[in-house]
Formats: C-alpha cells, sequence, structure tokens
C-alpha cells in the first residue's frame, strides 16, 4: 500500500506533462481556427482598394424594375428569374 501511495504523485506528475501540452495545443489550435475564420470573412484596405470579385450589371431593356426576386450576397443559379419589369413606359 505504502508503494502504490509513492507511485501515484509520479503517475500525477508524467499524466501531467502529457496533458498540458495537448490542451494547450489545443487551445490554441481552436483560437487560431476562429481567427482565421473571422479574418477571412472581413475585407481591410490599407490603399483604400479591396480585391474581390466585381460582376457589372447592365440594363439591355429600357423600362423600370418592379420587383427583384434575390437579396444581397446570395447565390443565384443560371435561368432563375431576376428582375421584373413594370408594365409602365
Amino acid at each position: 500500500m505504502a508503494e502504490l501511495e509513492k507511485r501515484s504523485p509520479r503517475r500525477a506528475r508524467k499524466l501531467g506533462r502529457i496533458l498540458v501540452p495537448i490542451l494547450i495545443v489545443a487551445v490554441v489550435a481552436v483560437a487560431g481556427y476562429y481567427i482565421w475564420r473571422h479574418f477571412n470573412t472581413y475585407e481591410t484596405t490599407d490603399d483604400a482598394q479591396i480585391d474581390g470579385h466585381i460582376h457589372a450589371i447592365s440594363a439591355r431593356i429600357s423600362g423600370y424594375v418592379a420587383q427583384v426576386l434575390v437579396t444581397d450576397e446570395k447565390y443565384v443559379k443560371a435561368g432563375c428569374a431576376g428582375p421584373h419589369r413594370s408594365q409602365r413606359l
């Protein structure tokens, strides 16, 4: 029984030497993931220019737009209904 009590602090110390670095690496990995996700989401600029995808839309018909069926920042598949034209001239 006395031998078990002497070995317990060694096991605890050895377990601590293994678990503490693993926990530190896990915390750093999770924090790094959230930081990476944050900086991938928000654009910053130092020279007042932002790199990105620009899709120009030009009117090929004359008239007024009565209704747009999509919202900002949404993907639109080819062939989906676009803006509806008003009947007034």
